[in-house]
């Protein structure tokens, strides 16, 4: 899922507490695909793709390495007003 999709896709949000008239939060959505050696993969919350356009985001892992990228992608949500956690991952497969 692109930072796109992950934007544009149906989450449901509702208080802690469940209601009767809330849906149920959806599954995770998953695809599966083999993991390449030469990509970074970025795992992250609404905390960053709702505070930080994809264009950005593209633009932070291109310039920045592991953990830099990391910080960077989170103080761009900070700076950004980032309204919840911001929690990220960045994976590399065969690191």
């Amino acid at each position: 899922m692109t930072g796109c999709q992950a934007t544009a896709f149906p989450w449901h949000r509702h208080p802690g507490a469940r209601r009767d008239d809330v849906p149920a939060a959806p599954g995770p959505h998953l695809i599966t695909s083999p993991l390449s050696e030469d990509t970074s993969y970025l795992i992250c919350t609404d905390g960053l793709t709702d505070s930080v356009p994809a264009d950005v985001l593209n633009q932070t892992l291109g310039q920045h390495q592991d953990g830099q990228a990391v910080f960077a992608l989170r103080k761009a949500a900070t700076e950004a007003g980032g309204p919840d956690n911001i929690t990220i991952a960045l994976l590399r497969a065969g690191t």
